[in-house]
């Protein structure tokens, strides 16, 4: 039985006119017969009529599932009204407690007449109906129907699945279309809490998994699962693991005390948001692996692994070390928004991250391949040895760091336009280009020492190199290398000259808005507005809020160079 409410743009017709006073009858239209109408059994039903609407209140459509509404005179006259309405038909719950006795008449339509044990299910009445999981259970429970919502928090009593460390999987699910388990936890299982293969298609709310030998769940084959605030604690693999072409999302959740947060094998991959916690590595990709892994507003307390062939995109997030599993492997890393806290590395230069708006607190090892755009990084330890980088309006900060802000490896690639140097350590360069550097575009950018003991760009061998439209001051040496042409530069207050060639240089004072505050746009009545020579790197620095380096991710605008260009990183 199914009561419901039933509001209808009325269709009219030559007979009828609606009114409150008249009798409505309700068709089941696949029949097509009549369920029941507001003149019989329908004695609770209340009719409003309002210009072309009707509304039928607490109406009993029994279980039907599409019906149509009509209305009939006091002459006996009749007409339809309205559209073809589908609802939904109503759930029945059916109800599981521990084996070991016997509950009533043990048919499963109650609470006190409950199936003893999950072995005692008839699941040919559950197709479309809930059931509910009552007691603790220490049997593994087969899922055998489609359609089905498992529940664990019946008002009678709520549910457990212990499997006691003597069942493999707690739950399997194979093939099932259309599952739901709810608020229920799932425990110590040998292999796993949830092993889920085939084509099911399920969503879980409310679900704690724990204790289990290996992960908390497994998905195999083509299962499509949708996680909603998930508990995955103390399982001694993964948290979540998908295999083949799997595929899992995961919303809101906690993970904690397990080896990996998520594992992720083969061609599957997982979509991860609002995760409050992952331990161990956060996420990792084992074995050889196409996979792919999103990851929105989730923090992570380890390290995000991936490897080879796989793709990893992380938005919004706060996340420690990223690295791959090994020098052999080849991945796709693309970060937004995010705190990186620890070191990222590839391992091998023909990977390659992506990093838009975000606040990187560690370096980057050799091998890396970084693009930045619009990022603060700020490594708190020594020098980045990384691989080829291409950066962007970005803020390079060495406060905090004992050694160079950047130093390429030989043979790398560097890119860097329309950025800002700056807190360069003590006796130390912005950049040092190692021997054999295979290529520099070094355009628009600021370099502010400190005034006695910081030095600009380091090039080790005799290469040569040309610099437009940069602002160097403050520093003690400019360079060590006579390869350097500088054209259009700023070239001020430091201790020793370039020792490379200038052209058009600036000797006077830029006049940085507040350097001290981080802003180093050009003040007005600057000398390098309108001072630089045309580059292909127009888009410099508008606006930007770095932040506080520590907790803050930047915000920067970009603007478009008009001819002539401006001098520096920012832009008029």
């Amino acid at each position: 039985m199914a009561i419901v409410t039933i509001t209808a743009n009325l269709n009219g017709g030559d007979a009828v006119t609606p009114n409150e006073d008249l009798t409505y009858k309700i068709y089941d239209y696949d029949e097509p017969r009549l369920i029941n109408s507001t003149g019989s059994a329908n004695t609770d039903a209340n009719v409003s009529v309002i210009g072309d609407v009707v509304e039928i209140i607490n109406f009993d459509i029994g279980a039907a599932t599409e019906i149509q509404i009509s209305c009939t005179n006091q002459f006996g006259q009749e007409s339809v009204l309205s559209d073809v309405f589908t609802f939904a038909p109503p759930s029945t719950n059916y109800y599981v407690r521990p084996t070991g006795q016997t509950y009533g008449t043990g048919d499963g339509t109650s609470y006190a007449n409950a199936w003893s044990g999950f072995t005692n299910i008839d699941w040919s009445v559950l197709d479309g109906e809930t059931l509910a999981i009552c007691g603790t259970h220490n049997e593994k429970l087969i899922v055998s129907q489609d359609n089905l919502t498992i529940i664990g928090n019946d008002v009678n009593e709520s549910g457990v699945i212990d499997a006691q460390d003597s069942i493999n999987n707690a739950v399997d699910v194979v093939s099932q279309a259309n599952f739901t388990i709810n608020d229920i936890v799932i425990e110590n299982a040998t292999i796993s809490n949830i092993n889920s293969d085939g084509t099911t298609t399920a969503t879980s709310n409310n679900l704690t998994l724990r204790g289990s030998g290996n992960q908390g769940i497994q998905h195999y084959g083509q299962s499509q699962w949708t996680h909603n605030d998930i508990i995955c604690e103390n399982n001694t693999d993964d948290g979540v693991s998908t295999h083949d072409d799997a595929n899992v999302t995961i919303n809101r959740g906690t993970f904690s005390n397990n080896s990996e947060g998520i594992a992720v094998v083969n061609d599957s991959s997982v979509t991860a948001n609002d995760i409050v916690n992952f331990s161990g590595n956060g996420v990792d990709f084992t074995s050889a692996t196409t996979g792919s892994v999103t990851i929105n507003n989730c923090t992570t307390s380890n390290t995000i692994r991936t490897r080879n062939g796989s793709t990893t995109i992380i938005n919004d997030s706060n996340v420690q070390q990223i690295d791959n599993s090994s020098n052999s492997d080849i991945s796709t890393i693309q970060i937004n928004n995010t705190i990186v806290n620890g070191l990222i590395d590839t391992k091998n230069s023909n990977s390659l991250i992506t990093a838009n708006g975000c606040l990187i607190l560690e370096e980057m090892s050799p091998n890396t391949s970084m693009v930045m755009e619009d990022c603060y990084y700020k490594p708190q330890t020594s020098s980045s040895d990384t691989g080829n980088i291409t950066a962007n309006r970005c803020l390079f900060d060495g406060d905090g760091s004992t050694d160079h802000i950047l130093d390429l490896e030989a043979d790398s690639n560097m890119n860097i336009t329309n950025s800002v140097f700056a807190n360069i350590p003590s006796g130390k360069y912005s950049i040092v280009l190692r021997g054999g550097t295979s290529s520099v575009d070094f355009d628009n950018n600021t370099l502010v020492g400190n005034g006695s003991t910081t030095n600009g760009v380091f090039v080790s061998g005799g290469a040569s190199y040309t610099l437009n439209n940069n602002i160097l001051i403050d520093l003690n040496s400019v360079d060590n290398n006579t390869g350097f042409t500088y054209n259009n530069c700023c070239i001020f207050n430091n201790n020793n000259t370039p020792n490379g060639t200038e052209n058009n240089t600036i000797s006077a004072d830029p006049l940085l808005t507040d350097t001290a505050n981080k802003d180093f746009s050009l003040g007005v009545g600057s000398p390098c507005i309108g001072a630089g020579v045309t580059t292909s790197n127009a888009d410099g620095i508008d606006t930007a809020i770095w932040g506080n380096g520590i907790d803050e991710l930047p915000s920067v605008t970009s603007k478009t160079q008009n001819a002539p260009f401006d001098v520096g990183a920012y832009v008029n």
